[in-house]
C-alpha cells in the first residue's frame, strides 16, 4: 500500500491527519482517531530504519488488544521471541510472509507489521 492509498484507508475508517515522522531512520504519515484513553494512532512507514516498509497501530483498550492477540493464530501466526527492550515488553510474532511486534507502551499497546 502506498502513502495515497493508505491515506484514502485511514480517512475510511474515520482517522484524521495527525503528523509527519520523519527522520534519518524513518519515513511516515501518522493518522489518529478518538480522544483521551480511546486515542488510537495508525502510522504507515515507508521507510523504517533497515526494514523498509511498516504499518504501526496504536491502542489503549487491553480488550482490543487482547481480541487482536487472539486473533493471531486463526491467520497461521506463532510466537517466535519475547523480550524486554528499554523497559517494555516486547513479543513478535511470524507466519510465512509476515512478522508482527506487540510493545507494551506507558498507555496501550503497540502494533507493528512488517513484511520479512
Amino acid at each position: 500500500m502506498d502513502m495515497d492509498q493508505f491515506e484514502t484507508f485511514a480517512l475510511s475508517k474515520g482517522y484524521v491527519f495527525y503528523q509527519l515522522e520523519n527522520s534519518e531512520d524513518y519515513y511516515g504519515h501518522t493518522y489518529v482517531k478518538g480522544y483521551k484513553e480511546n486515542t488510537k494512532y495508525l502510522t504507515l512507514y515507508s521507510r523504517y530504519f533497515s526494514y523498509g516498509n511498516e504499518v504501526t497501530y496504536q491502542t489503549s483498550n487491553s480488550n482490543e488488544y487482547l481480541n487482536f492477540k487472539n486473533q493471531l493464530k486463526n491467520f497461521g501466526f506463532s510466537l517466535y521471541l519475547s523480550k524486554t527492550f528499554e523497559d517494555k515488553p516486547v513479543k513478535k510474532y511470524r507466519n510465512s510472509i509476515w512478522e508482527i511486534s506487540i510493545i507494551t507502551i506507558e498507555n496501550g499497546y503497540e502494533i507493528n507489521l512488517r513484511k520479512f
